[in-house]
């Protein structure tokens, strides 16, 4: 199976993008992290900011905090039919914050809620994830 993330991509999409979409395609959230320093990226990256290049893969919690929201009336061409939606950035763990769009959402955000990062399918081909509201 061949994945790509997001709504729209590049036709060359480098094989740490390619490994990253077809985790989130098999609900898998895989981050990784510098062996040199432990720094944690999601989603991973080659190298970490200090240019360390050897990282390794781990599981990242899909559970978080909200840190910040908007709502989004102006959206790019590709997003346009979807406006407006909430966007948020939750924490998932210390140092680990994630943007991604909170659709059906009921109700005005309130930071500190808790929202759960599920994967979403696009298209055949395409992944991304969401945010959806934990209810208390």
């Amino acid at each position: 199976m061949s994945a790509k993330f997001g709504y729209v991509s590049e036709e060359s999409y480098p094989a740490i993008a390619k490994k990253f979409a077809m985790n989130i395609a098999k609900k898998k959230f895989i981050g990784n992290k510098c062996t040199t320093c432990d720094k944690k990226y999601f989603p991973p990256r080659t190298a970490c900011e200090d240019f360390h290049e050897t990282m390794e893969d781990y599981p990242v919690n899909n559970v978080g905090e909200l840190k910040a929201w908007t709502i989004i009336h102006f959206a790019p061409e590709n997003m346009a039919d979807r406006a407006p939606y909430a966007v948020g950035i939750a924490e998932l763990e210390p140092g680990i914050r994630v943007l991604a769009q909170i659709p059906s959402l009921m109700q005005k955000p309130k930071i500190g809620m808790k929202l759960e990062l599920q994967a979403q399918q696009v298209d055949a081909v395409r992944f991304t994830y969401k945010w959806v509201v934990i209810k208390d």
